[in-house]
Protein backbone atom coordinates (compact mmCIF):
# COMPACT_ATOMS: atom_id res chain seq x y z
CA UNK A 1 0.00 0.00 0.00
CA UNK A 2 0.92 3.46 -0.29
CA UNK A 3 0.86 5.19 3.08
CA UNK A 4 -0.36 8.63 3.20
CA UNK A 5 0.04 10.14 7.14
CA UNK A 6 -2.09 13.53 7.57
CA UNK A 7 -1.10 15.14 10.99
CA UNK A 8 -2.89 18.72 12.61
CA UNK A 9 -0.52 21.58 13.57
CA UNK A 10 -1.67 23.61 16.77
CA UNK A 11 -5.39 22.50 17.30
CA UNK A 12 -5.22 20.01 14.13
CA UNK A 13 -8.11 21.39 12.30
CA UNK A 14 -9.50 19.32 9.47
CA UNK A 15 -6.84 16.57 9.87
CA UNK A 16 -9.68 13.85 10.30
CA UNK A 17 -11.92 15.33 8.08
CA UNK A 18 -8.59 15.14 5.01
CA UNK A 19 -8.27 11.78 6.11
CA UNK A 20 -11.59 10.34 5.87
CA UNK A 21 -11.88 12.33 2.24
CA UNK A 22 -8.92 10.74 1.09
CA UNK A 23 -10.27 7.32 1.92
CA UNK A 24 -13.69 7.78 0.85
CA UNK A 25 -13.89 9.67 -2.52
CA UNK A 26 -13.09 6.87 -5.32
CA UNK A 27 -13.60 3.63 -5.22
CA UNK A 28 -10.53 2.78 -7.60
CA UNK A 29 -8.14 1.07 -5.52
CA UNK A 30 -8.64 -0.85 -1.84
CA UNK A 31 -8.54 1.51 0.34
CA UNK A 32 -8.03 1.69 4.65
CA UNK A 33 -7.93 4.51 6.96
CA UNK A 34 -6.70 4.22 10.00
CA UNK A 35 -7.14 6.24 12.72
CA UNK A 36 -4.38 7.21 15.20
CA UNK A 37 -4.89 10.02 16.95
CA UNK A 38 -3.17 9.59 20.21
CA UNK A 39 -5.33 12.37 21.28
CA UNK A 40 -8.27 9.63 20.95
CA UNK A 41 -10.66 8.88 18.02
CA UNK A 42 -13.67 10.75 17.19
CA UNK A 43 -14.81 8.77 14.21
CA UNK A 44 -16.95 6.52 16.04
CA UNK A 45 -19.09 9.00 17.10
CA UNK A 46 -19.53 11.36 14.69
CA UNK A 47 -20.37 8.70 12.46
CA UNK A 48 -23.12 6.97 15.23
CA UNK A 49 -20.97 3.71 14.90
CA UNK A 50 -19.27 1.76 17.80
CA UNK A 51 -15.29 1.86 18.03
CA UNK A 52 -15.21 -1.83 18.38
CA UNK A 53 -13.64 -3.59 16.73
CA UNK A 54 -11.27 -1.22 15.81
CA UNK A 55 -7.41 -0.19 16.83
CA UNK A 56 -7.93 -1.27 20.63
CA UNK A 57 -9.14 -4.57 19.63
CA UNK A 58 -6.50 -4.98 16.98
CA UNK A 59 -3.61 -4.50 19.34
CA UNK A 60 -4.33 -6.80 21.41
CA UNK A 61 -5.39 -9.72 19.42
CA UNK A 62 -2.09 -8.53 17.32
CA UNK A 63 0.81 -8.94 20.25
CA UNK A 64 1.59 -12.14 18.76
CA UNK A 65 1.36 -11.00 15.06
CA UNK A 66 -0.48 -9.05 12.59
CA UNK A 67 -1.89 -10.69 9.31
CA UNK A 68 -3.78 -8.89 6.47
CA UNK A 69 -6.53 -11.40 7.64
CA UNK A 70 -6.17 -10.24 11.32
CA UNK A 71 -6.17 -6.80 10.22
CA UNK A 72 -9.09 -7.16 7.96
CA UNK A 73 -11.28 -8.64 10.88
CA UNK A 74 -11.06 -5.30 13.26
CA UNK A 75 -11.56 -2.84 10.32
CA UNK A 76 -15.68 -1.44 9.84
CA UNK A 77 -17.13 0.42 6.68
CA UNK A 78 -18.21 4.22 6.70
CA UNK A 79 -21.13 4.76 4.79
CA UNK A 80 -18.97 6.55 1.97
CA UNK A 81 -17.45 3.23 1.54
CA UNK A 82 -14.13 3.46 3.10
CA UNK A 83 -12.91 0.73 5.39
CA UNK A 84 -11.60 2.22 8.53
CA UNK A 85 -9.77 0.79 11.91
CA UNK A 86 -11.21 3.03 14.24
CA UNK A 87 -9.73 4.53 17.27
CA UNK A 88 -11.01 4.20 20.63
CA UNK A 89 -11.90 7.62 22.28
CA UNK A 90 -9.63 7.78 25.33
CA UNK A 91 -6.49 9.11 24.84
CA UNK A 92 -4.80 6.58 27.31
CA UNK A 93 -5.83 3.79 25.52
CA UNK A 94 -5.65 4.91 21.90
CA UNK A 95 -1.54 5.74 22.84
CA UNK A 96 -1.03 2.52 24.36
CA UNK A 97 -2.65 1.03 21.41
CA UNK A 98 -1.01 2.30 18.94
CA UNK A 99 2.68 2.39 20.42
CA UNK A 100 1.68 -1.30 20.72
CA UNK A 101 1.11 -2.13 17.12
CA UNK A 102 2.35 0.77 15.04
CA UNK A 103 5.64 -1.18 14.41
CA UNK A 104 4.15 -4.54 12.94
CA UNK A 105 1.41 -2.56 11.27
CA UNK A 106 4.03 -1.42 8.85
CA UNK A 107 4.62 -3.92 6.87
CA UNK A 108 1.05 -5.35 7.11
CA UNK A 109 0.06 -2.31 5.44
CA UNK A 110 2.90 -2.57 3.10
CA UNK A 111 2.39 -5.77 1.49
CA UNK A 112 -1.20 -4.83 0.20
CA UNK A 113 -2.39 -3.53 -2.43
CA UNK A 114 -4.03 0.29 -2.68
CA UNK A 115 -3.70 3.07 -0.29
CA UNK A 116 -3.65 3.25 3.41
CA UNK A 117 -4.05 6.80 4.96
CA UNK A 118 -3.25 7.71 8.92
CA UNK A 119 -5.09 10.29 10.66
CA UNK A 120 -2.16 10.73 13.52
CA UNK A 121 -3.89 13.81 15.35
CA UNK A 122 -1.70 16.75 16.31
CA UNK A 123 1.77 16.46 15.20
CA UNK A 124 4.20 16.20 18.45
CA UNK A 125 7.76 14.87 18.27
CA UNK A 126 6.55 12.75 21.24
CA UNK A 127 3.79 10.87 19.27
CA UNK A 128 3.90 7.54 19.31
CA UNK A 129 2.61 6.99 15.61
CA UNK A 130 6.42 7.72 15.12
CA UNK A 131 6.73 4.13 13.05
CA UNK A 132 3.57 5.12 11.01
CA UNK A 133 4.95 8.22 10.22
CA UNK A 134 8.28 7.48 8.99
CA UNK A 135 6.96 4.47 6.74
CA UNK A 136 4.73 7.43 5.00
CA UNK A 137 5.13 8.11 1.19
CA UNK A 138 3.74 11.27 1.83
CA UNK A 139 2.72 13.53 4.80
CA UNK A 140 0.20 16.22 4.97
CA UNK A 141 -0.04 19.24 7.70
CA UNK A 142 -3.27 21.12 7.95
CA UNK A 143 -3.80 24.28 9.72
CA UNK A 144 -5.09 27.18 9.79
CA UNK A 145 -3.43 29.95 7.59
CA UNK A 146 -2.99 32.44 10.10
CA UNK A 147 0.33 33.82 11.00
CA UNK A 148 1.13 31.66 14.08
CA UNK A 149 -0.54 28.38 12.27
CA UNK A 150 1.93 29.12 9.79
CA UNK A 151 4.65 29.70 11.87
CA UNK A 152 3.55 26.38 14.24
CA UNK A 153 4.19 24.41 10.83
CA UNK A 154 7.63 26.26 9.77
CA UNK A 155 9.00 25.49 13.36
CA UNK A 156 8.17 22.02 12.97
CA UNK A 157 9.30 21.67 9.41
CA UNK A 158 12.61 20.02 10.01
CA UNK A 159 11.36 17.29 12.16
CA UNK A 160 8.62 15.94 9.29
CA UNK A 161 11.09 15.98 7.20
CA UNK A 162 13.57 13.72 8.55
CA UNK A 163 10.41 11.23 8.97
CA UNK A 164 9.44 11.73 5.24
CA UNK A 165 10.59 12.77 1.80
CA UNK A 166 7.38 14.24 1.07
CA UNK A 167 5.61 16.87 3.15
CA UNK A 168 2.56 19.06 2.11
CA UNK A 169 0.97 22.08 3.89
CA UNK A 170 -2.43 21.74 3.78
CA UNK A 171 -3.96 25.28 4.83
CA UNK A 172 -7.73 25.52 5.83
CA UNK A 173 -9.24 27.99 3.79
CA UNK A 174 -7.41 31.20 2.52
CA UNK A 175 -7.91 33.53 5.29
CA UNK A 176 -6.63 35.81 5.96
CA UNK A 177 -3.43 34.64 4.12
CA UNK A 178 -4.45 32.88 0.45
CA UNK A 179 -2.07 30.02 -0.57
CA UNK A 180 0.12 31.41 -2.90
CA UNK A 181 0.99 33.46 0.39
CA UNK A 182 1.78 30.82 2.66
CA UNK A 183 3.98 29.27 -0.07
CA UNK A 184 6.22 31.82 -0.05
CA UNK A 185 6.97 31.28 3.77
CA UNK A 186 7.13 27.81 3.71
CA UNK A 187 9.26 27.22 0.56
CA UNK A 188 10.51 25.31 -0.74
CA UNK A 189 7.21 23.19 0.95
CA UNK A 190 4.71 21.82 -1.10
CA UNK A 191 1.35 24.27 -0.13
CA UNK A 192 -2.19 23.07 -1.30
CA UNK A 193 -5.30 24.35 0.22
CA UNK A 194 -8.54 22.83 0.62
CA UNK A 195 -11.29 24.85 1.01
CA UNK A 196 -12.62 25.83 4.61
CA UNK A 197 -16.92 24.78 4.31
CA UNK A 198 -18.14 23.64 7.67
CA UNK A 199 -21.23 22.13 6.56
CA UNK A 200 -19.49 19.76 4.14
CA UNK A 201 -16.63 18.95 6.69
CA UNK A 202 -19.09 17.65 8.76
CA UNK A 203 -20.66 15.76 6.43
CA UNK A 204 -17.18 14.53 4.86
CA UNK A 205 -15.79 14.06 8.81
CA UNK A 206 -19.03 11.50 9.47
CA UNK A 207 -17.83 9.64 7.09
CA UNK A 208 -21.27 10.28 4.73
CA UNK A 209 -21.62 9.19 0.87
CA UNK A 210 -20.31 11.23 -1.78
CA UNK A 211 -23.93 12.01 -3.20
CA UNK A 212 -24.05 14.68 -5.74
CA UNK A 213 -24.05 17.59 -3.51
CA UNK A 214 -21.42 16.93 -1.23
CA UNK A 215 -19.09 16.02 -4.50
CA UNK A 216 -20.08 19.19 -5.55
CA UNK A 217 -18.61 21.34 -2.45
CA UNK A 218 -15.40 23.37 -2.94
CA UNK A 219 -14.39 21.33 -0.30
CA UNK A 220 -14.73 17.96 -1.77
CA UNK A 221 -12.95 19.58 -4.95
CA UNK A 222 -10.26 20.62 -3.17
CA UNK A 223 -9.56 17.18 -1.79
CA UNK A 224 -9.62 15.78 -5.24
CA UNK A 225 -7.25 18.18 -6.37
CA UNK A 226 -4.51 17.40 -3.66
CA UNK A 227 -5.63 13.92 -4.91
CA UNK A 228 -4.29 14.10 -7.89
CA UNK A 229 -1.41 16.43 -6.42
CA UNK A 230 -0.57 12.67 -4.94
CA UNK A 231 -0.99 10.72 -7.76
CA UNK A 232 -3.04 8.56 -5.46
CA UNK A 233 -5.25 7.48 -8.88
CA UNK A 234 -8.33 9.84 -6.66
CA UNK A 235 -8.68 11.69 -9.33
CA UNK A 236 -11.01 9.62 -11.04
CA UNK A 237 -13.82 10.91 -8.40
CA UNK A 238 -17.20 11.63 -10.63
CA UNK A 239 -17.34 16.00 -9.78
CA UNK A 240 -20.68 17.54 -11.43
Amino acid sequence: MTIIAVVGGKHSPGATTLAVALAGMSEDQPTLLVEADPAGGDLAARAGITFDPGLLTLAAAGRRGLTEQLLDAHTQILANGARVVLGPPSPEQAATAIGGIGRTLVPVLRARRGLAVVDAGRWDPRTPVGDLLSAADAMLVTFRPTVEGVEHVRSRLGALERLTDRVIAVPVGERPYAAREVAAVLAPVEVHAIEADARAAVAVGAGAPFDRWLRRTGLVRSVAGLAERLQLDRAEVTIG
